[in-house]
């Protein structure tokens, strides 16, 4: 529910906000998370994607010249250059010379992107609504997706830091250098990293353009010179494309128009039960775990059955306010009169009904670059219940972060999902070498 918290249910969440959002809470949240992110540091996937990413950063630390364009997508066509640029520089900073420590850089910038979130938080968004914020932020920490995608030697892993920086400078986009210039700049460098950050970018844009009220005063002119300083960048990508044109079609899947898929991952993201998408039939033999000797506790499927039914209160809520607004679904979703609500609708309508009706087969992981209004959308829901919202924000936090444990722990005694997308883990690997 994105439109402004009523009165009553403003001071009726005071007590939570007292409790749950203020620094012993959030504090814990976040070395939680950041210990989720770096624990078992050799059970990081490690397929082509990662083998190609750390060897490229390699070959330059040995006198490669930097490449121009990043690694070749799955049509043929080179990504930007950025999206191989930004590990170069990570492996110069960190100076990562395996595997590990590259993917340690990557957890770094990811706890960084937690801890500039929770600044911004504090500073920027109005009390009233940082609530919804705060809890997002810290079922962000513990989440086991969330957790798995910021482990990876992987492109769109950096997405989270840029993802700040760009609701940041949309925020403050009244203002020149700190504010339009940021926004432009940090969107285009988003599309570099992952093409849903152009679509993301484009939609923002538009909503602003279509639907802001101070539109007029914001700093276009900053916003336009930002946006080209990022561009340069792309320069080199666009003679690589325009060489290969002719040997690469447009990919359209109408299909998207009918499996809503944007909204769909959207929203099961953050419930915590959808970690079939990297585990495969594994899936299934993880529901049994943790194990006490060979015998199955079930625990894992506990926790899901638990997590399901935060879910369905969750959308019970959305039922209710439903009625509330009369049937409006229009209420229930946009809500006007403030930057929380126009910067997640900007997002969840903007961007999905723009990659929906260009027929692009959206991927779990392109939400990535929504970071982390996904599971600030989310946690409204229960911010703003002030009977039970609390309790079931911290039933499923808790459900969370153990499924999140279990998970990493099943990886590493499994060594990784050989038949799942995550595949044997750089540790398994190591040790048939």
């Amino acid at each position: 529910m994105l439109s402004n918290p009523s009165k009553q249910s403003s001071s009726s969440s005071a007590a939570p906000l007292r409790s749950l959002s203020h620094g012993g809470f959030l504090a814990a949240a976040l070395v939680v998370g950041a210990l989720l992110r770096f624990s078992y540091p050799a059970d990081i996937e490690y397929k082509r994607d990662e083998q190609w990413m750390f060897e490229k950063t390699q070959a330059v630390a040995m006198g490669e010249p930097w490449p121009s364009v990043g690694m070749p997508s799955s049509q043929g066509v080179a990504n930007p250059g950025l999206s191989v640029w930004a590990f170069l520089g990570l492996q110069q900073l960190s100076g990562a010379e395996t595997p590990v420590e590259l993917a340690r850089a990557v957890q770094a910038v990811n706890v960084l992107a937690i801890l500039l979130l929770l600044f911004f938080i504090a500073v920027a968004v109005p009390e009233k609504e940082s609530l919804g914020w705060y809890w997002g932020t810290a079922l962000m920490c513990v989440n086991p997706l969330s957790v798995l995608l910021h482990r990876k030697i992987w492109a769109q892993s950096i997405l989270p830091l840029l993802g700040t920086v760009f609701i940041m400078g949309w925020w403050y986009r009244k203002r020149h250098w700190t504010g339009a210039f940021v926004w432009g700049f940090a969107g285009v460098l988003m599309g570099q990293i992952h093409m849903a950050g152009f679509f993301l970018a484009s939609a923002a844009l538009a909503w602003t353009i279509l639907f802001d009220r101070e539109r007029k005063n914001v700093s276009w002119i900053a916003w336009g010179a930002g946006s080209l300083f990022g561009a340069l960048g792309l320069i080199p990508w666009v003679v690589e494309v325009g060489r290969h044109l002719s040997q690469s079609d447009p990919t359209f899947h109408i299909t998207a128009w009918i499996n809503f898929k944007w909204w769909n991952y959207w929203m099961s993201n953050s419930t915590g039960v959808i970690m079939e998408y990297t585990l495969g039939e594994h899936f299934w033999s993880f529901l049994e775990y943790p194990l006490i000797g060979q015998q199955p506790t079930y625990l894992v499927a506990l926790l899901h059955v638990t997590l399901g039914l935060c879910a369905l209160y969750i959308a019970n809520l959305a039922i209710r306010h439903l009625k509330d607004t009369r049937g409006s679904w229009v209420t229930l979703f946009i809500g006007r009169g403030s930057q929380s609500s126009s910067i997640i609708n900007s997002y969840f309508w903007g961007c999905g009904i723009l990659m929906t009706a260009l027929g692009v087969a959206i991927k779990r992981h392109y939400l990535l670059v929504t970071f982390p209004l996904t599971y600030v959308w989310f946690a409204r829901f229960l911010a703003d219940d002030s009977r039970r919202g609390s309790k079931v924000f911290g039933v499923m936090w808790s459900a969370q972060l153990l499924v999140t444990v279990l998970f990493l722990y099943y990886i590493h005694v499994n060594g990784g999902a050989p038949n799942g997308d995550y595949g044997a883990a750089y540790s398994a690997a190591q040790s048939f070498n």
